[in-house]
């Protein structure tokens, strides 16, 4: 899904410049989502892609006085996340518990899309094949196999 450009992108550039926070504020409601979402897919985090959000936009502050030169500003605002976003992993690394919270996540997440839906097409297969069996072969079948009732 592709999203719609900023209206009046230049005129908020030219105001931030000036040192228009409402204009700041306004590139951030527009921005915010889709660079907070990269820096959650880099750090699998929400609250350090929450810091590497107000790091980003502290960076824009602090540049305002330059941000007039910025030919493409969306690409130029990726870039801060990006390099924010690996300074952050960098950072996080060294802490032990972030590693742990990795490590599940993965592990989580393990399960390759291909494999789910395999298994989901299996299972509807399956399901379509019980239902020309006879009803007491059905039951049966259910009971043994689905929900791990022993035939003895």
């Amino acid at each position: 899904m592709s999203r719609s450009p900023l209206e009046n992108e230049r005129t908020l550039i030219a105001r931030l410049a000036t040192g228009d926070e409402v204009a700041l504020g306004e590139i951030i409601r527009h921005y915010y989502d889709h660079l907070y979402g990269f820096a959650v897919y880099v750090t699998k985090s929400s609250s350090v892609a929450e810091e590497i959000m107000q790091d980003v936009f502290l960076v824009v502050w602090k540049n305002r006085d330059q941000v007039t030169l910025v030919e493409r500003f969306e690409d130029w605002l990726f870039v801060i996340t990006r390099n924010q976003s690996y300074k952050a992993l960098r950072r996080e690394v060294r802490r032990p518990q972030f590693v742990d919270e990795l490590a599940s996540y993965f592990a989580l997440t393990a399960e390759a899309p291909d494999q789910q839906l395999l298994e989901k097409e299996s299972r509807e297969l399956l399901r379509l094949a019980t239902t020309t069996l006879p009803p007491r072969q059905q039951t049966i079948f259910r009971m043994s196999r689905l929900e791990e009732f022993s035939l003895a």
